[in-house]
């Protein structure tokens, strides 16, 4: 290693200065080109990478969208019944304003604004979803008449299906995505 020079690509030992690798500068390497985080912070002044959590929310929103297209709930009582297509759609409408939402924090320059409008939609839609799912695992009471006029309270359990744990989790990621971005927007700002 004694003859290990520019022409190799290996820089010289530094006496002293103890056995590893440090790439030579005339490799192309300098001290402004390492990765960030590996050791060598940024100058004070330099901009701080974008944050992704806005597309993480608008995976969560897609995911909300998608959720609703799918198979919703399974019935294990009782057949006939199905979930109403306007729930389907205002779940799809829901996903449709959570990804738009998302899409104006990646690309509007007060990301604040719409994250604090995405953080609660998300969890009041956490909450909803999950209210159903809870709703349909201990059972509802249904009041149906017969032919014959008389009137009786039926339970009904569904299970809940890809679609609404797709919505579940999709309000979940927006919502966390909405804090990590309100994060890291307060941090840039501050």
């Amino acid at each position: 290693m004694a003859g290990a020079g520019p022409a190799t690509g290996w820089a010289p030992a530094v006496p002293g200065a103890g056995a590893g690798w440090v790439p030579a500068a005339s490799a192309g390497w300098a001290a402004s080109r390492s990765v960030p985080g590996w050791g060598v912070p940024p100058p004070a002044g330099a901009p701080r990478a974008a944050s992704s959590s806005w597309k993480w929310a608008l995976g969560g929103g897609a995911a909300v969208f998608l959720g609703s297209l799918l198979p919703f709930v399974t019935y294990t009582d009782l057949y006939g019944y199905t979930v109403v297509p306007g729930a389907r759609l205002i779940s799809a409408v829901f996903g449709a304003i959570l990804a738009g939402l998302a899409l104006g924090a990646g690309l509007a320059s007060r990301t604040q604004v719409f994250y604090g409008l995405v953080l609660p939609a998300g969890l009041l839609g956490a909450l909803g979803y999950g209210t159903f799912i809870l709703l349909g695992l201990t059972g509802v009471h249904n009041d149906e008449e017969s032919a014959f006029g008389a009137s009786r309270t039926v339970t009904v359990h569904f299970d809940p299906n890809i679609g609404v744990t797709c919505c579940l989790a999709g309000c979940i990621v927006t919502a966390g995505a909405a804090i990590v971005g309100l994060r890291s927007s307060s941090l840039r700002s501050g």
